[in-house]
């Protein structure tokens, strides 16, 4: 795949991957190379194949998105785990 198929996505996740990321470090931004055409779904399988069940609310740009919300370059991803309460 040649990098004109690329974007550039960063994510800030406070629920460690399931998957190898390098650079990771929990709630620490770091970019992550995706298809042009992916979307938010394809990115949480990418990252949380084992825990996605885990996964809270995400926000991409600052605003809560749904999970088939396509990925633009430049976004930013904040990814939260499940809250508690009672």
């Amino acid at each position: 795949m040649s990098q004109n198929n690329l974007i550039t996505v960063t994510i800030r996740s406070h629920v460690p991957p399931s998957a190898d990321v390098k650079d990771f470090q929990f709630g620490k931004p770091f970019q992550l190379g995706l298809e042009y055409n992916a979307n938010l779904q394809a990115l949480l399988q990418k990252l949380f194949p084992e825990n996605i069940k885990d996964l809270g609310f995400i926000a991409v740009n600052g605003k809560l998105a749904a999970r088939d919300r396509s990925l633009l370059e430049g976004d930013v991803i904040y990814i939260y785990s499940l809250v508690a309460g009672g």
